[in-house]
């Protein structure tokens, strides 16, 4: 009977040691499932060998929108890597984060990286190599402007693929949209114009009428002599001795023979032949 009681204890204690640990396999799988996962998307162009990453850590966008986004981004590997991410956290800039997630991914191949950064509100672009050529960070200023208000408005699929977009067509050769640009040579022809005006407004106003006293005085004037004679007054004689001829013929000129040396740099031109590489730069927006 003893042995009984004890061989049900140890069954119940293995029982209970089975069930804590299913529950805890169970709350672990649970919890795995809750967390955001890093969604990978990759395409790998079989001419160029440039590739399309995608890193969505912050899950702003659902598969078939990594889907489209990765077709979106994928004519620009014609010219070098394209990269998107998003991250919750960040303990640096933007600016320092995309240039640094950058070059642990490419190093400095050409390439072009798109980063929404939640932390800090801000989006920013990083480009290095062939592509920096091109997509310079005006550029990227220019086009984090034409699409910070997708991101205010919480629609990041269209921010990321309108973006990459407007890379694709830099890349064509063609033109995008510059309503900033427009905007401020607006505003800075308005200031031209009011500042003339204001000059204009300022010379007429110091100018007074000139009195009755004024115009007198300046009046021309004018002398007239008739029946003009001459007097003699006195005679003054002038010493001038004659020059020596043995004198003559003394300033000889002097020239240098030594060999003329021009003032200008002639070194030529002193570009740096460090290889292909390009420094990278980049340029954003907050939202």
């Amino acid at each position: 009977m003893r042995v009984s009681i004890k061989m049900m204890m140890k069954l119940r204690r293995s029982v209970a040691r089975i069930s804590l640990a299913l529950l805890g396999t169970l709350i672990l799988s649970t919890l795995a499932s809750a967390l955001p996962a890093r969604a990978t998307a990759l395409y790998s162009n079989p001419d160029t060998g440039y590739r399309v990453q995608i890193a969505d850590d912050a899950d702003l966008l659902s598969e078939s929108e990594e889907t489209l986004l990765r077709q979106t981004m994928q004519p620009i590997t014609a010219y070098g890597n394209a990269a998107f991410e998003s991250i919750d956290t960040n303990y640096t800039s933007a600016e320092l984060y995309a240039q640094s997630s950058y070059e642990k991914t490419f190093g400095n191949a050409s390439g072009i990286l798109f980063l929404i950064d939640m932390d800090n509100r801000y989006i920013y672009m990083y480009s290095d190599g062939l592509i920096y050529q091109t997509v310079t960070k005006d550029e990227m200023d220019t086009i984090t402007d034409n699409v910070y208000s997708y991101a205010s408005d919480k629609d990041y699929y269209k921010t990321a693929s309108k973006a990459f977009e407007q890379v694709y067509a830099l890349l064509e050769g063609r033109d995008i949209p510059r309503p900033m640009k427009y905007i401020g040579n607006a505003v800075f022809s308005i200031m031209i114009g009011m500042l003339i005006a204001f000059i204009i407004v300022s010379i007429n106003s110091s100018l007074k009428s000139a009195s009755v006293r004024e115009m007198l005085a300046s009046a021309a004037r004018s002398v007239e002599i008739t029946d003009p004679s001459e007097v003699f007054d006195k005679e003054t004689k002038r010493y001038s001795p004659v020059e020596s001829s043995s004198s003559g013929g003394s300033s000889s000129s002097y020239r240098s023979s030594g060999s003329s040396h021009s003032s200008h740099s002639s070194g030529g031109s002193h570009h740096s032949s460090g290889g292909s590489h390009h420094s990278g730069g980049g340029g954003g927006h907050r939202f």
